[in-house]
């Protein structure tokens, strides 16, 4: 907004209005006068610039983005901590049963892990301790911070809930321009949407109002990675918004409404392609960089957003990669038409085959 309030803009002006019967050249007594204050003044624009980003919520950033959405109700979602299943062992392979509170080291990390719930004999809801995403990049073998009897071992199989990073200003902000958009209020879809998108460890949703009856909405969630979600996470969003699906209003969701919990099943998608590659680079390298691109299509752009795999769009995935100079041929499932998707489908590259052209 004050691009023309520069420091060359503002000493111009001010040495305009000095008479020329004045000696105003660079050393002059009157240019060394007016110089430091022009410079403190295009400081001063550049601050009221920054003050006015500051006051939207399309321009502010950090804090001032927290405080902006604020005013709606709205506070930035914090870290969330990775919970992965331990499977421990003794003697001869035997399930042991270890203390809840009992903390693990992850083999060759810094990640500890500490127990937080039973599953089975020998089998334990692990809590990463540092919050955010790093709990999700670490699995294998635990070794004990305190001695216990009997262990032989101690291991992270997999999964459960995958942790986040703080949210980031974009999410955030997308979320402010949601909810000024579609105001939640009573139990409408846009609530329910607005729960799911503030819970740990959820990506995208989707809301059926009367899917089963009157009174019955049926909330279909995607984990922070818009893959299925695993049932830790479904069970235990379905205990914040109605505990049991009995809509006596002990969780979030209204008194009378029923709520499911679900999440999508996969639509196997199976991809051949003979292509050119490019100069520089392997079938194996654009295999790789192929597989990525999809599966980064399919997740961020198709899940729970569209009822169609393109298969246009699939040939514009391949051709905008570098590894790729161009497409020969292309199948979709054996077919070269768009696939279509149910309403809790999302796709899953099951299998890609790249040929290299002769």
């Amino acid at each position: 907004m004050f691009e023309g309030k520069s420091y060359e803009v503002i000493l111009a002006n001010m040495l305009a209005r000095v008479p020329n019967t004045i000696d105003k050249r660079q050393g002059s007594i009157i240019y060394d006068a007016l110089a430091p204050a022009a410079a403190e003044l295009a400081q001063s624009y550049i601050d009221l610039d920054t003050i006015l980003n500051s006051a939207f919520a399309d321009t502010a950033e950090n804090t001032d983005l927290d405080k902006k959405c604020s005013e709606i109700g709205l506070v930035r979602i914090p870290a969330s901590k990775t919970i992965q299943k331990g499977i421990f062992t003794g003697s001869g392979g035997v399930a042991l049963d270890i203390e809840i509170g009992s903390r693990f080291t992850v083999v060759n990390s810094n990640v500890n892990f500490i127990a937080i719930e039973k599953i089975a004999n020998g089998q334990y809801k692990m809590q990463c301790e540092t919050a955010g995403s790093i709990g999700n990049t670490v699995t294998g073998q635990m070794i004990p911070i305190s001695y216990i009897e009997g262990l032989q071992t101690a291991n992270l199989t997999e999964i459960l809930i995958l942790g986040e990073d703080i949210e980031d200003d974009d999410s955030l902000r997308q979320r402010y321009f949601t909810k000024v958009k579609n105001i939640e209020k009573d139990g409408n879809v846009a609530q329910y949407i607005e729960w799911a998108n503030e819970y740990a460890g959820i990506g995208k949703a989707k809301v059926f109002p009367l899917w089963d009856g009157n009174n019955t909405v049926k909330v279909s969630i995607l984990n922070s990675n818009n893959d299925i979600a695993s049932t830790e996470l479904i069970n235990s969003f379905q205990q914040y918004l109605d505990p049991n699906s009995q809509g006596l209003g002990e969780g979030a969701a209204p008194i009378g409404a029923i709520v499911t919990v679900t999440t999508a099943t996969y639509k196997n998608i199976s991809v051949n392609a003979t292509v050119n590659v490019a100069e520089g680079y392997t079938l194996t390298q654009a295999q790789l960089a192929t597989q990525l691109a999809i599966e980064n299509y399919f997740r961020n752009e198709i899940s729970y957003e569209k009822n169609m795999v393109s298969y246009f769009t699939i040939g514009t995935v391949l051709t905008n990669l570098n590894e790729i100079e161009s497409i020969i041929s292309l199948t979709l499932n054996g077919g070269n038409s768009d696939i279509t998707l149910l309403t809790e489908e999302i796709p899953n590259l099951n299998n890609l085959v790249l040929t290299e052209s002769t």
